[in-house]
């Protein structure tokens, strides 16, 4: 059937439309005559007229709602269909722009920073209103792997991020180094230690400088930075040393590096 073809039902509806709104008008047109014929205060007609004219309107939208109810359920349908259809459609594309002004509200970032959201790990190098593109830097290092990997905004609505730049030139970076059941751990912590403050010895003042200097601005009690040890039991078989060093910001990797070899070569 053509979608524009009227079925009898509805042709039966829109005649007890047409017949309820005839009526309604009629009993108007009636219920104003007699109140002009009666000898009643022109306030009180008035104050008829009004409640005649409600109770009309009234009892018609009520009628037309009652006769048209099956087609107004179809339609309340349709609408919620559609509707849902949007909100799923366009789903992705609001979680991004809320991620975009989760972003720009909080400064959690900037370009030019190096962040890790989950897995990825990069330098920001474009911000946009749907997605944020980063150039990649190897995960256990601070060199850049030569790829652009480009993340859509809604993550920062789920997801927390770890701005390695927040704190500017310097920060205070930590190393995870194993040792073995039956090891001298004692001996392992000396010689991390020593190859920390080796590597680390020309970073300290001017990192001190700067952690002191963002302290003040955060307004929160500045941390040491000389290199420091503590102890972690994983298990019954194994401990783990973690170093906390300072470094600059974008020679984290070069740091690790360096105090992973000057350590190895001194145990062997």
């Amino acid at each position: 059937m053509n979608p524009l073809e009227l079925t009898q039902a509805q042709y039966l509806r829109g005649a007890a439309s047409l017949a309820l709104v005839v009526v309604a008008l009629v009993v108007r047109a009636v219920a104003h005559r007699a109140l002009h014929a009666s000898r009643l205060p022109l306030e009180v007609q008035q104050r008829w007229v009004d409640q005649i004219r409600n109770t009309a309107v009234l009892v018609v939208a009520v009628g037309l709602v009652v006769i048209w109810i099956d087609e107004l359920r179809d339609l309340a349908f349709s609408v919620a269909a559609v509707a849902v259809a949007v909100v799923i459609a366009t789903k992705e594309v609001v979680l991004c722009l809320a991620g975009a002004f989760v972003r720009t509200s909080s400064g959690a970032f900037s370009v030019g920073d190096r962040i890790q959201v989950g897995e990825v790990r990069g330098d920001v190098v474009e911000l946009g209103a749907l997605t944020t593109t980063l150039l990649e830097v190897n995960p256990a290092g601070s060199r850049q792997t030569g790829r652009s990997v480009v993340i859509p905004n809604s993550v920062f609505v789920a997801q927390p991020v770890f701005n390695e730049s927040f704190a500017g030139a310097y920060g205070l970076r930590s190393l995870r180094v194993p040792v073995g059941a039956g090891s001298d751990w004692q001996a392992a912590e000396r010689r991390l230690l020593e190859a920390a403050r080796a590597e680390c010895g020309q970073h300290v003042e001017a990192a001190r400088r700067h952690v002191e200097d963002v302290a003040w601005r955060k307004g929160v009690g500045p941390d040491a930075v000389e290199p420091q040890v503590s102890l972690e039991l994983v298990s019954q078989d194994r401990t783990d040393l973690v170093l906390r060093f300072p470094a600059p910001a974008r020679a984290r990797g070069r740091v690790e590096q360096a105090i992973l070899r000057r350590y190895l070569g001194e145990a062997s």
